[in-house]
């Protein structure tokens, strides 16, 4: 999925199930949660091997990633029972400083 605008949608934006998934340069926006006040997610991905990964995009300027958590995620696989942790290939470490 490149370059895509996933809005207004209720229950989930986009869901991804046992298949490998690549969204870039995509935004998910105003998903509603059902009449039960359930879902309302804006990326569901049953099993990932990891959370939640993003880069910066670097096409017509920089968009950096954006993971908004509004609470009640979990991930994990086969159960998600844990806390979902965004993660990035582009981190770098810190700069050191000196010591006091």
């Amino acid at each position: 999925m490149l370059h895509s605008l996933v809005a207004r949608n209720r229950d989930v934006g986009i869901f991804v199930f046992g298949a490998d998934a690549t969204i870039e340069g995509s935004e998910v926006r105003e998903i509603r949660a059902r009449d039960d006040a359930r879902y309302g997610d804006g990326l569901s991905v049953r099993c990932a091997g990891f959370d939640l990964e993003g880069e910066v995009i670097t096409h017509n300027g920089v968009h950096p990633f954006v993971f908004e958590d509004r609470g009640g995620n979990r991930c994990g696989c086969p159960v998600a029972s844990l806390e979902c942790v965004s993660v990035s290939a582009g981190l770098e470490p810190p700069v050191p400083t000196a010591p006091r």
